[in-house]
């Protein structure tokens, strides 16, 4: 049965469209646009909504993948995968910009510790 599917290649990104029910469809949906758009508004222009669009397709493909080889005999359906590529996208973004957020403000004590006289050189490296 599975060697009967190999030429049709065009499931590993069709399945994207079906859904099981209402509530799965509206919570892809939801979670697209509270987590999308963000990511794609944090780009400049038309190129922010390629490297999103690529994003999702690349989640939506790469999850097809892995559930077709972990199980092959089972059906796919949901953009699932594509909103999980979207979430972790997200949160290495907000995980990149706190870890910014707490170096700058590392720095900008020490520099105020560094300015207020100190002589410790532990503290006053800059």
């Amino acid at each position: 049965m599975i060697h009967s599917r190999r030429k049709e290649a065009w499931r590993f990104v069709s399945y994207m469209f079906l859904h099981g029910s209402y509530e799965h469809i509206t919570f892809n949906c939801l979670m697209q646009l509270l987590v999308g758009i963000p990511i794609e508004m944090s780009q400049l222009g038309w190129i922010g909504s390629l490297r999103v669009a690529t994003l999702y397709l690349s989640g939506v493909l790469l999850g097809a993948l892995g559930a077709s080889i972990s199980e092959p005999n089972k059906y796919m359906l949901g953009a699932s995968a594509g909103v999980y590529a979207l979430i972790a996208a997200h949160l290495g973004t907000l995980l990149t910009f706190t870890y910014l957020i707490m170096v700058s403000l590392l720095q900008t004590l020490v520099q105020d510790y560094c300015k207020l006289g100190s002589t410790s050189l532990l503290y006053c490296l800059y």
